[in-house]
């Protein structure tokens, strides 16, 4: 049943208000499906939550890149899939 102890809608949100809680702040990414996608330069880590559809092949090159090029920062991208 939707919004019932199982749905996925309802982990995701439990996640993102934890995280809220310990400071960190939580936005949503949107790949077009056209035209070059990019992860923000900010962003430490990238979650896919329960994916309902493919990303976008540029989607992917996107986080690719993400977790393979160094950030400003210095390090690399981190990226966590929830899938169930």
């Amino acid at each position: 049943a939707a919004g019932g102890r199982g749905d996925p809608r309802r982990a995701a949100s439990l996640l993102k208000a934890y995280l809220e809680k310990n400071y960190f702040e939580v936005l949503e990414l949107n790949f077009e499906l056209a035209g070059a996608a990019k992860v923000p330069d900010d962003a430490a880590v990238v979650v896919v939550a329960d994916p309902t559809a493919p990303l976008p092949a540029n989607g992917v090159e996107a986080i690719r890149k993400f977790m393979a090029d160094p950030r400003p920062s210095g390090g690399k991208g981190k990226l966590v899939v929830l899938a169930g």
